[in-house]
């Protein structure tokens, strides 16, 4: 199953169960180590686990029901684990954020890092998260959440469509961030100075995003432009 066109991979932070359950049958599923065994309390069963396999026990879930794949190294985490050997095409993630602080910051840097690889939609119970860099357009619910959290300080020649625009603002941790930020109109016009456009950027959006858009392919992708 390399090199999968789309997947859902699920970790052992606070999961959608609703939507997970509801995209399932569509997709390969792919479970972040110990989150099998929370899978299997869910009635749900993982096409691979894979992981350093820390918190999963093979032997108490057996293998039939899924492909266990361990690695050893301790240089990435379960997450990067999967990307770089399953190396999906796009990826809707569940339980990213929610457990750990330390382990959802560090599945965002490995959605950064993965960037040009792999389109990463990170869902919580009420966001959509997604990973940006350069100018770019993107679909918004109009007076709702559209947040813009900076991964490295960078500054923006415009924006187009929020409640506080973000023309010539610098943001960085420590300084300004654009974390209670709505949409005004449908689509976000983000416009980094040129100096600026290989600095990432997270975006949170409501989770009503992909329920309206759709939950194929074609919807998910149109998270992304």
């Amino acid at each position: 199953m390399q090199n999968m066109k789309m997947a859902l991979i699920v970790g052992q932070g606070e999961v959608n169960q609703s939507l997970l359950n509801d995209m399932a049958p569509n997709w390969p599923l792919i479970a972040l180590d110990g989150a099998a065994h929370m899978m299997r309390e869910k009635g749900l069963s993982p096409d691979i686990i894979i992981g350093d396999f820390d918190s999963f026990d093979p032997a108490s879930y057996g293998t039939e029901n899924g492909a266990a794949i361990k690695i050893s190294e301790q240089d990435t985490n379960d997450f990067e684990k999967a990307l770089y050997h399953l190396k999906p095409e796009m990826l809707v993630g569940f339980g990213l954020f929610g457990k750990r602080f330390d382990q959802a910051m560090a599945n965002l840097h490995v959605m950064a890092k993965y960037h040009d690889v792999t389109k990463i939609i990170a869902v919580t119970n009420d966001e959509v998260i997604t990973v940006h860099k350069g100018r770019t357009r993107l679909p918004a619910v109009e007076d709702a959440l559209f947040a813009i959290i900076p991964l490295a300080p960078m500054r923006f020649h415009a924006s187009h469509g929020l409640a506080y625009e973000l023309d010539g603002l610098s943001l960085g941790f420590g300084a300004c961030v654009s974390s209670s930020n709505q949409a005004r109109t449908p689509f976000i016009d983000l416009v980094p100075e040129a100096d600026d456009e290989d600095v990432f950027y997270a975006c949170c959006r409501p989770l009503s995003l992909i329920e309206r858009d759709g939950l194929d392919s074609d919807g998910l992708c149109g998270l992304f432009a």
